[in-house]
């Protein structure tokens, strides 16, 4: 028995003519074998009729990023940013980013350069002119990474002025960056300390709401309690209430944690209890962490139902403390 030589020509190999075996006897002809190998092919097909067939190697190929195998650019992230009530005197921003698939990794710059998130003090502005600082991040699976669209803080010069809360909170957009997908967003700093915390966003200097705007009430606990609650009530408006979401998160603009932390329903409120006390079914806090009540006229499947005439877009908050 006689065999050829495997050639590689491109991205095959064809076993040419001279690759043949033979046989003295049909007993030997049924039993012969010819083993291959190259390290290039993941499979040799064969091809053609008896007596003129065609061995072809088929390359293996390494998977590139994004392919059926590969990483794939993470998707559904959303950057945001919120203030803490800015004016020409500067003041402390946060920026960060919500949605992301589970094992993503961000990386920020900072006017374009490297930067880790941490709470922003702007300075003042002495100037007339606004001073704008912009937050960038791309996200990344693996090698597969996608770069959002940037955020932006402005401190205005000595002619402007920024917004300011109501009942004890502040609050205010900067520059009109705030929650993405909303119209308005409503930004409230609840002092736990001073007690209990009262929105009316048709009366705040923020509102009134819309049809698409978003509350968030940033807070951090420092005592224990269980079943303190949140209440939502329309208000001056439709008594009859509104299908409303609300979700205590670590991220504002965040509604992507389960129950017991997002919560729909009809004017709906939230109850939780803070460590080491456990109510079942309520969201357990941790004093000394920094969360966001987030508040919006929406459903499950992200819908306003504020578009219909009469409907009570306009809510008072009240939120509770031990």
């Amino acid at each position: 028995m006689t065999s050829g030589s495997l050639r590689k020509i491109a991205a095959f190999v064809v076993v040419v003519a001279s690759l043949f075996v033979t046989c003295t006897s049909p007993v030997m002809a049924q039993g012969a074998s010819i083993t291959l190998y190259d390290s290039n092919c993941t499979r040799f097909d064969l091809s053609g009729s008896p007596g003129a067939q065609t061995l072809t190697c088929v390359v293996s190929t390494s998977p590139t990023p994004g392919g059926p195998t590969g990483p794939t650019a993470p998707t559904g992230c959303i950057p945001w940013i919120l203030p803490y009530s800015l004016t020409n005197a500067g003041g402390d921003v946060n920026v960060g980013v919500s949605g992301c698939p589970a094992g993503t990794v961000p990386w920020w710059t900072r006017n374009g350069v490297s930067w880790v998130p941490t709470t922003d003090r702007l300075p003042p502005n002495s100037l007339t002119t606004a001073v704008t600082t912009s937050y960038q991040v791309t996200v990344c699976n693996g090698s597969a990474c996608t770069t959002l669209a940037p955020v932006t803080a402005i401190v205005p010069g000595t002619g402007g002025t920024g917004g300011t809360g109501s009942t004890g909170g502040t609050g205010g957009t900067i520059g009109g960056a705030a929650c993405p997908g909303y119209s308005r967003t409503m930004f409230y700093n609840w002092n736990w300390a001073s007690g209990s915390f009262t929105v009316d966003t048709y009366n705040s200097s923020q509102g009134p709401i819309g049809p698409n705007g978003i509350v968030v009430i940033e807070f951090t606990p420092v005592a224990t309690g269980s079943s303190l609650g949140v209440a939502i009530a329309g208000y001056p408006g439709n008594l009859n209430g509104t299908d409303r979401a609300i979700s205590i998160s670590t991220a504002p603009c965040d509604f992507s944690q389960p129950f017991p932390w997002t919560r729909y329903g009809y004017d709906t409120g939230t109850q939780y209890s803070i460590a080491p006390s456990v109510v079942r079914g309520l969201a357990t806090l941790v004093a000394g962490t920094r969360y966001y009540l987030n508040i919006a006229s929406r459903n499950e499947a992200g819908v306003s139902t504020c578009q219909a005439a009469g409907a009570a877009c306009d809510m008072r908050i009240s939120a509770n403390v031990p």
